[in-house]
């Protein structure tokens, strides 16, 4: 479980991620404004192994995928994503990549 600004997200054991909510600002990574009543998937297609999401913005929420990359959705002018748009989970960058240029 994780929480967020007016929004909770579910880590399920087989990788999938469901939110609900408050759905402004894209905040739920469903695609709409939507408020949540209930637990919706989200749609990232690879198992995601680790969620953080802001509490003190309007709410943003990144996911690390199982094959390290990042995915990032909610509130744009504090985050990532398109600002005041709603979105879905937006491919932002391979970690992997990331840690292999440190090491260089």
């Amino acid at each position: 479980m994780e929480a967020g600004q007016y929004c909770t997200f579910v880590l399920h054991n087989d990788g999938r991620v469901s939110g609900c909510g408050k759905g402004s600002y894209g905040r739920l990574g469903l695609g709409d404004s939507t408020n949540q009543l209930c637990p919706k998937s989200l749609p990232i297609s690879t198992p995601v192994k680790a969620l953080t999401s802001s509490r003190g913005s309007d709410g943003h929420t990144l996911a690390l995928t199982e094959d390290g990359n990042v995915y990032s959705w909610g509130d744009g002018k504090n985050c990532l994503s398109q600002a005041n748009k709603p979105v879905v989970p937006d491919f932002f960058v391979n970690r992997a990549n990331i840690l292999d240029k440190k090491s260089l």
